[in-house]
């Protein structure tokens, strides 16, 4: 507690403007309009040369520059900006005061873009960017829009993305500063972000940066190592003032300090330029750094001091005359200038209005570790009445000697309002304050207990895990028995945990002022319960919290999803027939709840078998929660329309959807659907006969697997892969866990896909008691399911033929391929039955009739591009006769993405359209426009959509 307290009084920030440094040259690295020097660094910005030329070209670049601390990456990041008068600048600072302010530093970054730009972009404008009452803003929505922001801004000049401190930035930032990096291509974007070396995988970073740089192809990483002899030579001449050092000098310097380049400014501060020159050997060079840093402040004058002291304590930039004001310093001229020469402030222009701040955090963890504890209290208390609300908190409690149960009691106050606002994590680090301000242990407690509570509902298991020793020595509460077993089956032990979060929901509820805590407990285990496969048990605790008094919204919420999902458990049919019992009629004109009733209803009627019902209802779902900027379901309706679209015959809309549930899974830090998306991929690679790549994708969606519920997924997708190879035996096999486990453990949510690809697996591997077993599941299935009577059919004759009855399989095949084409139906069956029926007429030597079949079945399969299947026709058509050969993928050695955007333009989507479907910049499409025009040796947009006719568009109906 004490840490917490002594690290509150290091970070605190000043309310006020930050202006976004604009591309003039110089700006934001002179002080008091001297400039800063810069030696060295020759290799790093040659390398940053040779970026921004790419980017001037059209050829996005990510730069991640690391270092210690002190190592000069601020003073590198503004030297290069010299070198970006073309660009607009869009600049941030991550702050150690703001990691809990969400979407703090997207917000610095479009602070000075124009209103009139942001206009079309509800989620970045201003104050739009907090979270309102409930669940907050998604950083998928944000970074969505962050990416259409770019694409109109970089249309008049190239865009730099500047973001020192990313370490210290807020997470939801983070996510969408790493989606916007994972998406832009073809685009004059610049993205430079900063970061402490050690700090670069702190577990409070929300983002592994090292990895995500070096993922990308256009990333690149600059380790900042220490200044060269030849670097610390060139800075001792600069700074000696016409002077001319003595011999062995710059070689002293370097080899004391290291050629660190704070410790090296420190020391020729120190020291001025003639006694450089005449009296070497006496340079002061203090051991170690903090000690340097020391020194130099320590033989300021008073007054510099205490100017150093006031900007210490505000942690940031704050205009002059206000800290001045505040450290009680009457001559800022003569103040600031010592801290000129030592080169320990920096400066920028807002206006009229100049604001400072310290060069370095080393220094000003050297000033506050110097300055009597009294006197930062004193700073501390004058500045909480001059910054705005939020700010003079921190000011406030590092302003207390002690314990001091009123503030404690009005952080409370705060922390209860930040809920109403949505903001629980700031509302988390009130309490934490609080705790260590109150003197009663059952008082400090609770409010840790709270606050830890309050940080795993946000999955901020960074801030809770140094929390938990202190946790663990409560005494046994309801809320210590929470906090405990939710982080324990976080962490993989559910068992014992389980059962003590059920015995907390029941004591919290007993208690009078804890339904939000049982309530909480009872939406993890309506959720764990979900990822089980438990879906009775789920559905009993949704219950439960649905029918307790004033729970928060975003508990309801997820309570409904929790009871929605585990009511599919049943059967889709059964679900639907329940979803307006949970959604109507209350909720209905709230956006949240009318998004999430239309997802889940699409996904429903989706596998109920109306699928263009269903997909119609999905997209109106995403597109509402879009406009809102919903997080939660986006990924799950994402992945479901990809079901709809690959269970329909459109395999390049599946992957599409496929991919955007990973990227918004990804933007969001939610993997919970990995297996999910991942399954689908490999289904679709493997029906177009790219084995290796279904492979891989089958292998993460197995490793993904988060329990049970999602098993049949990545069960399916190793299906799949036997069925488009022809094997069967290993068909069956990769089927048989679905058979394992429970009826009730999630898979019959999905029959309509898995029942006939099983049934298809018995009756080909002869196991004839189990397939006609299997087929008595499907027939009943397809009584009140549709969309499965066309496979009903082609299956059971199969089973016939199998069987040896040829005429019964002969008047099965005829009734299947001759039944009228469904919107609702899945290509593939149909192809199916019509490769059957070809093969059992030619058999029969009706060798006409036959090859008809059969070449209408190859021209199904590929148009839906199942190429492996359409080979086997081709097998068939071949024996004995000359054939002509269906024409072989028209888009062959396309990349994925230009597949995609082909696809899209022949479906007629502008690029605009395709830019929003696929989250990329318009300027990305166009470059893939190209690229497919060259390889199609094609020259208009118009030719490419009549290219496109009938190669992986919507099949037909007829």
């Amino acid at each position: 507690m004490e840490e917490r307290l002594a690290d509150l009084g290091k970070g605190i920030s000043v309310a006020g403007p930050r202006s976004l440094p604009g591309p003039r040259k110089g700006d934001g690295d002179e002080v008091l309009g001297e400039p800063a020097r810069f030696f060295g660094r020759r290799d790093e910005i040659l390398l940053f040369s040779e970026y921004a030329r790419s980017v001037r070209s059209g050829w996005a670049r990510a730069v991640l520059i690391e270092g210690e601390a002190g190592i000069g990456k601020t003073s590198l990041i503004n030297r290069l900006l010299q070198d970006l008068g073309d660009f607009l600048v869009l600049q941030a600072t991550g702050d150690r005061t703001e990691t809990d302010l969400p979407f703090g530093v997207i917000g610095q970054l479009t602070r000075n873009v124009p209103d009139a730009w942001l206009a079309e972009f509800p989620l970045l404008g201003r104050g739009a960017l907090f979270p309102s009452s409930g669940d907050s803003t998604s950083p998928f929505s944000v970074g969505a829009q962050f990416i259409r922001l770019l694409d109109e801004l970089q249309a008049a000049r190239p865009v730099a993305v500047v973001v020192d401190d990313m370490s210290w930035t807020d997470e939801l930032s983070q996510r969408v500063l790493a989606f916007v990096m994972r998406r832009l291509w073809a685009d004059r974007v610049l993205l430079v972000f900063a970061l402490r070396t050690e700090e670069a995988a702190l577990p409070r970073s929300a983002c592994d940066w090292r990895r995500l740089i070096l993922g990308v192809p256009n990333g690149h990483r600059l380790v900042l190592d220490a200044l060269s002899l030849e670097d610390v030579v060139e800075w001792v001449e600069g700074s000696a003032g016409g002077h001319s050092p003595p011999p062995g000098t710059a070689e002293r310097l370097h080899r004391i300090t290291h050629g660190h380049p704070l410790y090296l400014q420190t020391v020729l501060a120190e020291t001025a330029a003639p006694r450089l020159a005449v009296a070497p050997g006496l340079v002061p060079v203090p051991q170690p750094l903090s000690a340097a840093l020391r020194h130099q402040f320590e033989i300021l004058p008073a007054d510099s001091r205490a100017l150093l002291e006031a900007l210490a304590v505000l942690d940031g930039w704050a205009p002059l005359r206000f800290a001045a004001r505040l450290s009680g310093v009457e001559d800022m001229s003569a103040a600031v200038q010592p801290l000129v020469d030592a080169g320990m402030v920096r400066h920028r222009s807002d206006g009229l209005i100049r604001h400072v701040s310290l060069r370095h955090a080393l220094q000003r963890d050297v000033i506050l570790s110097a300055t009597p504890a009294r006197r930062l209290r004193e700073l501390h208390a004058a500045a909480a009445p001059l910054v705005d609300s939020t700010s003079s908190w921190r000011h406030k409690v590092a302003a207390a000697a002690g314990a001091s149960p009123r503030l404690a009691s009005d952080l409370e106050q705060a922390a209860t309002e930040a809920i109403e606002a949505g903001d629980m994590e700031r509302a988390a680090t009130y309490l934490l304050w609080a705790a260590d301000l109150v003197g009663a242990r059952e008082q400090r407690e609770r409010l840790l207990l709270t606050a830890a509570a309050y940080l795993i509902w946000l999955d901020k298991f960074s801030r809770v895990e140094p929390l938990m020793h202190e946790v663990r020595s409560c005494g046994p509460t309801p809320l210590r028995d929470l906090v405990v077993a939710a982080f324990a089956i976080s962490q993989g032990a559910p068992a014992a945990s389980e059962r003590q979060m059920a015995r907390a929901m029941e004591s919290a509820e007993a208690v009078p002022g804890m339904d939000w805590a049982a309530a909480m407990a009872g939406v993890w285990l309506g959720t764990h319960c979900v990822i089980e496969g438990r879906g009775e048990e789920a559905a009993r605790f949704s219950r439960h919290v649905l029918r307790m008094n004033s729970t928060g919204r975003h508990f309801t919420r997820r309570a409904k999803i929790n009871l929605v999902y585990s009511s599919g458990f049943r059967g889709a049919r059964t679900a639907l027939r329940q979803l307006e019992d949970v959604y109507a009629p209350a909720g209905r004109s709230e956006v949240d709840s009318e998004a999430d009733r239309l997802m889940w209803r699409g996904i429903y009627r989706a596998l109920s078998g109306e699928l263009r019902s269903g997909e119609k209802d999905i997209v109106a779902g995403l597109e509402l929660g879009k406009i809102a900027g919903l997080s939660m379901l986006d990924e799950f309706g994402q992945v479901h329309l990809g079901l709809v679209r690959y269970l329909s015959g459109v395999w390049d809309e599946a992957m599409i959807s496929a991919r955007n549930s990973i990227v918004v899974q990804s933007a969001e830090g939610r993997p919970w659907l990995y297996a999910h998306s991942y399954g689908l991929l490999a289904c679709v690679h493997a029906g177009r006969g790219d084995v290796v790549s279904a492979r891989r994708y089958a292998r993460i969606a197995d490793e993904s697997l988060l329990g049970v519920s999602c098993l049949a997924w990545p069960v399916i997708a190793k299906a799949t892969i036997s069925q488009a190879a022809g094997d069967h035996r290993s068909m069956l096999d990769a089927l048989r866990p679905l058979l394992d486990v429970p009826d009730t453990a999630g898979q019959r949510l999905l029959e309509l896909w898995w029942v006939p690809l099983h049934a298809e697996a018995l009756i080909e591997c002869d196991r004839r008691a189990e397939a006609e077993k299997a087929m008595e599941h499907l027939k009943s299935l397809a009584a009140e399911t549709p969309y499965l009577r066309l496979p009903e059919s082609w299956l059971h004759g199969r089973l016939m033929e199998r069987s040896g009855d040829r005429q019964a399989a002969m008047r099965l095949y005829e009734t299947a391929v001759k039944s009228p084409v469904r919107a609702d139906e899945n290509p593939i069956h149909r192809a199916s039955a019509e490769h059957s029926y070809g093969a059992a007429l030619l058999a029969a030597g009706e060798r006409g009739e036959g090859r008809t079949w059969l070449t209408t079945a190859r021209d199904r399969f590929m148009a839906i591009t199942a190429f492996p299947f359409a080979r086997r026709c081709e097998g068939l058509l071949a024996e004995g006769e000359h054939f002509e050969s269906s024409q072989a993928d028209k888009l062959e050695g396309m990349t994925e993405r230009e597949r995609h955007v082909a696809h899209l333009v022949g479906n007629g989507l502008t690029n605009k359209e395709i830019a929003a479907e696929l989250f990329i910049s318009m300027h990305t499409v166009d470059y893939h426009l190209r690229n497919i025009y060259g390889k199609l040796g094609i020259n208009s947009r118009r030719r490419l959509r009549d290219h496109m006719q009938g190669v992986g568009s919507r099949p037909a109906l007829s």
